[in-house]
């Protein structure tokens, strides 16, 4: 899982420069690590992705490092001392599932996270049911308390994201907005929409 990590790494590192020399604008791209990462202190994991990001022109900003609540409520010292090492690299930390890991939230506090990501089990029966609108709302309303982006994952559609849009949900994801896409198509999808780079 490891190799498997740094490969998929490797080949949005590629993407990038191809679409940079292109003259194409960048976008954040998300990709989740495991938690085997993180063990006996991270620190090949660590020299790995120096290594990895050294092989390429493109600023850490522009990736996202995923990884599940269910690690974070594992209270991994190590875990703590790679994200501090990540953030100061200046990648991005998004939390994925969030919402499904049962853990105390002291760790909003303890890591340097940017973003949370409502796990889809929440947005699935939404704006239908009553109990997954108020957790979802919970959530949202958290992360803006905590200066957090807050991204809905498994949106499908326009009235999960018209609800996603009235509770001032930052981002969402989904096949409402596309189905999965070859790399060559992206950067036109990215076009259409308009969208301007989050970072520049």
């Amino acid at each position: 899982i490891k190799d498997l990590d740094f490969f998929i790494l490797e080949q949005l590192l590629k993407y990038m420069t191809k679409w940079k020399k292109s003259g194409k604008s960048l976008f954040t791209i998300s990709t989740n690590f495991s938690r085997k990462h993180f063990e006996n202190g991270g620190e090949a994991f660590l020299q790995r992705m120096h290594e990895t990001m050294d092989k390429y022109d493109i600023d850490p900003s522009y990736i996202e490092v995923e990884v599940t609540e269910s690690v974070m409520t594992e209270k991994l010292e190590d875990l703590k001392h790679c994200m501090i090492e990540l953030a100061q690299m200046g990648f991005r930390i998004a939390i994925d599932d969030f919402g499904t890991g049962y853990s105390s939230l002291a760790y909003l506090k303890r890591y340097p996270i940017d973003k949370l990501k409502i796990d889809r089990s929440f947005i699935t029966d939404t704006p239908h049911s009553v109990d997954d609108v108020a957790i979802v709302t919970a959530i949202i309303q958290m992360g803006r308390s905590l200066q957090l982006q807050v991204l809905a994952e498994g949106v499908e559609t326009a009235e999960q994201q018209a609800l996603l849009t009235h509770l001032g949900c930052d981002l969402v994801q989904g096949f409402g907005l596309s189905r999965p896409l070859p790399a060559h198509q992206v950067p036109s999808w990215w076009h259409r929409w308009g969208t301007q780079p989050l970072f520049a």
